[in-house]
């Protein structure tokens, strides 16, 4: 038996726009994060969804209200969906977080195992975490068609898992653009993921922003405003 995964990434933040490192800082969407949203939830018109899981931070929380509100249905807030705890950086400009903590800064930018956010969680806690809980999730709804509305680093850390990389790889995996889809299914027999589809925009069309979080000093440069 199948579970279908429509996994979305919350629309543009302020956290986007004003530069700062949002990990579990609950900032909101901004006016083109709602616009995004709403051109997803449209999207998602042409799809069956059972069941709606969100992270309860507003930004991911809101931009599945837009989908909800078009079907009716309530959302399951789900702690386990949060993006990475930062500790120390949260709601720091991404250019102070490159002069003040130049050592942690650049095991970001390496994206390996042994990273952690000063003060705050580390990748190898994140992915496990948000591998535990989309696992569960996709387990707990056998054959059904399911939504999860998240954050860039969980959604990237759900790339490296299902292609089997390793966070010490050095491969570097894209980052999902707000507002995005990334579409997988789970084998409730096997317990296996099949990637479909990943980082799905093309329905945003001129409304798409992509900001890349180990690139902070060519953030504006990415075209991510």
């Amino acid at each position: 038996m199948i579970t279908r995964l429509y996994i979305v990434r919350h629309g543009q933040s302020e956290g986007n726009i004003d530069r700062e490192f949002h990990g579990q800082y609950d900032s909101s969407l901004t006016d083109l994060g709602h616009t995004q949203a709403q051109a997803t939830a449209k999207w998602l018109d042409c799809y069956p969804i059972d069941v709606i899981y969100s992270s309860d931070l507003k930004r991911a929380f809101d931009t599945a209200s837009h989908t909800a509100k078009r079907r009716g249905m309530e959302i399951i807030p789900h702690t386990g969906l949060r993006e990475i705890c930062a500790g120390e950086w949260e709601k720091v400009l991404f250019t102070d977080i490159a002069a003040k903590w130049p050592e942690d800064y650049a095991g970001w930018v390496k994206f390996g195992s042994d990273f952690r956010c000063p003060g705050g969680e580390s990748l190898t806690e994140l992915y496990d975490r948000i591998i535990k809980t989309v696992t569960e999730i996709a387990a707990a709804n056998p054959g059904k068609n399911v939504m999860l509305a998240t954050h860039a680093t969980p959604i990237r850390m759900l790339r490296y898992y299902w292609d089997g990389v390793s966070l010490d790889s050095g491969v570097d995996v894209p980052w999902a653009s707000n507002a995005s889809v990334t579409i997988a299914d789970y084998d409730c027999d096997t317990g296996a993921f099949t990637m479909l589809s990943y980082g799905l925009a093309e329905h945003l069309e001129g409304l798409v922003s992509v900001p890349n979080f180990t690139n902070f000093e060519n953030y504006e440069a990415d075209g991510n405003g």
